[in-house]
């Protein structure tokens, strides 16, 4: 069933289906995030979700359903947010340093590369006549925590989310959903448990 995301919200481009092509080039080596001085998870979950977009999508039934439709799940913290404009779209690029590589399922010629203490950029649609995006961007302390579900490389060189797939968190501490949010229960308390779901469907 098709879904309509009405809210003034929510605005992840739909990803690609998995069978895409993963041939990007490597994203541009950052410095290593440092541990966010503050932090504040929900906020930044409330920036890159009410980016002045709607989308009509089909919504995941499960985690398992979520995970399917996923080409690479990474745990990782923000190390730099960069406005790019992309496939005629503003997109606000999450720079995210890999701590855990969840689920890879690249195929062989897969350029880019994501494994721990590798950069993976994640890109968010955004409508500039409606946000701001130094405002957005102040809202995401680098050194965040990331758990994002994602599609094949873009020929720019980030992946898309999946529209319900991507959750921010403070160390150990709580789960922000970041996008739609599933219409099941993920239960997740902290970015931990998210992977642990995530563990037991895969």
């Amino acid at each position: 069933m098709i879904r309509s995301a009405a809210v003034v919200a929510v605005a992840f481009a739909l990803l690609a289906s998995a069978c895409g092509d993963d041939t990007a080039a490597p994203p541009d080596d950052l410095e290593a995030p440092p541990e966010p001085a503050s932090c504040d998870a929900f906020g930044a979950a409330r920036a890159l979700t009410e980016v002045g977009i709607t989308y009509d999508y089909e919504p995941s039934d499960s985690m398992a359903d979520l995970a399917a439709s996923s080409r690479v799940v990474v745990r990782g913290r923000v190390a730099g947010v960069v406005d790019v404009d992309a496939e005629a779209t503003d997109v606000a690029v999450l720079r995210v340093e890999v701590d855990e590589l969840a689920l890879d399922r690249r195929s062989d010629n897969a350029l880019d590369r994501i494994a721990p203490g590798e950069i993976v950029s994640v890109g968010v649609s955004y409508n500039p006549s409606e946000v701001d995006f130094d405002t957005m961007r102040d809202a995401i302390d680098l050194g965040t925590g990331v758990v994002a579900f994602l599609g094949p490389a873009t020929p720019g060189g980030f992946r898309w989310p999946h529209l319900e797939g991507m959750w921010l968190g403070c160390g150990d501490e709580g789960a922000h959903h970041a996008g739609i949010t599933p219409s099941w229960d993920s239960g997740a308390t902290s970015l931990a448990s998210v992977l642990e779901s995530l563990d037991a469907v895969t």
